[in-house]
Parts: C-alpha cells; sequence; structure tokens
C-alpha cells in the first residue's frame, strides 16, 4: 500500500526489489497483470514486494514523468533495486515468475545501473584475495576518479571474481570469474562497454 515514493523508500530500507504496476484504467488487463504479478513477487519471498499505481494519480506525478509514462501502453511493471536502479520493464501481458526472477540484480549489477542511468562512467574492478595486481589495476582508475573533470561523473564499483552472485555480470562483461588477473571494464551510458583492461591499469590509456 501507499505511494511508488514510499515503495520505493520502504524497498532500500528492506534491500528488497520492488515491482510497480502502472496502469490508467482498472480494466480486466489491469486486473489479469495484478493476479500475475501478485503470484511471482509471493514466490520470491522477502526478496521482493510490489505495488500498484494509477498513473492518474496527482501524488504520483513526478515517478510518472520521470519514466515517461503517460505515452506508455498501460499496465507496465517497472522493477527497481534497493538502491532506486531500474532493473526492468514488463508489459502487463508478458508477466510471469521468470521474467521478474531475471530483474532481481546482484550488488555488482545493481550500482552498474544505478550509475549508468545517473549518466556516469563506470569502472568496473573484478578482483579479489587470489587476483594478481590488484593495486596496479586500481591505479588508473584511482588517478581517473582524482581528476577533478572526471570525479563527478564517474563510479567505481569492485566485484570479487569468486562471489557466485556476480556471475550473470561477470559473464555480460565478458570476464572470466576464474580469472587470476584483476580485470577492470570500462562502461559508458546508457550502456555501452568501451573495453576490458587485464592486469595494470593507466588514466591515459583510458582516456585514449
Amino acid at each position: 500500500d501507499g505511494t511508488a515514493a514510499e515503495a520505493l523508500r520502504r524497498a532500500s530500507d528492506e534491500s528488497k526489489h520492488v515491482f510497480i504496476l502502472f496502469f490508467g484504467v482498472e480494466d480486466e488487463q489491469t486486473r489479469a497483470a495484478q493476479k500475475s504479478l501478485e503470484r511471482a513477487v509471493r514466490s520470491m519471498g522477502r526478496a521482493a514486494e510490489w505495488i500498484a499505481v494509477d498513473i492518474a494519480s496527482g501524488g504520483e506525478a513526478a515517478i510518472v514523468d520521470k519514466y515517461k509514462l503517460r505515452s506508455t501502453p498501460m499496465p507496465i511493471v517497472l522493477a527497481f533495486a534497493p538502491n532506486g536502479a531500474v532493473t526492468g520493464g514488463f508489459r502487463g501481458a508478458d508477466i510471469n515468475e521468470e521474467k521478474l526472477k531475471s530483474a532481481i540484480a546482484s550488488r555488482g549489477m545493481q550500482e552498474c545501473m544505478k550509475a549508468l542511468q545517473d549518466g556516469k562512467i563506470v569502472f568496473v574492478c573484478c578482483q579479489g584475495k587470489k587476483t594478481q595486481f590488484n593495486k596496479e589495476a586500481m591505479e588508473g582508475v584511482d588517478d581517473f576518479k582524482a581528476d577533478a573533470r572526471y570525479a563527478a561523473h564517474t563510479a567505481i564499483v569492485k566485484v570479487d571474481p569468486s562471489d557466485s552472485e556476480e556471475k550473470k555480470l561477470l559473464s555480460q562483461l565478458t570476464m572470466d570469474q576464474k580469472t587470476k588477473f584483476a580485470t577492470t571494464a570500462l562502461l559508458a551510458p546508457p550502456n555501452v562497454m568501451l573495453g576490458v583492461t587485464t592486469g595494470p591499469t593507466s588514466k591515459s590509456s583510458f582516456l585514449k
């Protein structure tokens, strides 16, 4: 219950994903989508919750305008991570458990998506206790972030290759979970891979 903003705050406080069903009219299509959503979210246990939002409600204008939902066919479901990143969007007729579960993002994925959605350049630093050149791999990243021209527009996301929850993210970045060396991926908005560096890095190579 409550507004979308309240649901997002609650999800952040409780480290949950929240699925918001936006609708224009309470017709059969909306009711069917609501049933499917309720059933799918129930199967996720404590990982997620859901809420239905009428886009005509004055109290929801901010989120409706932010995601340009007035011109979007209804009903539609947007999935939000605890940090506010949008991790998926689904038409009402397409809602099912498998699709919604694909929108549950790992910590690393959440951080990457949020930074990209905020218009930032993202360094994904894949390193752990067993990888070599960790310090050297961070040198170029830290130098880039320390530059006043780029600091506010740069995010650093550290991911341990041994973390099984980050398998999907590492796969998407073509990073090897069994890597012996620190690996750094550079991403740019909206979701562009600019390159992957194995081992030591330098600010100059990133600028190129």
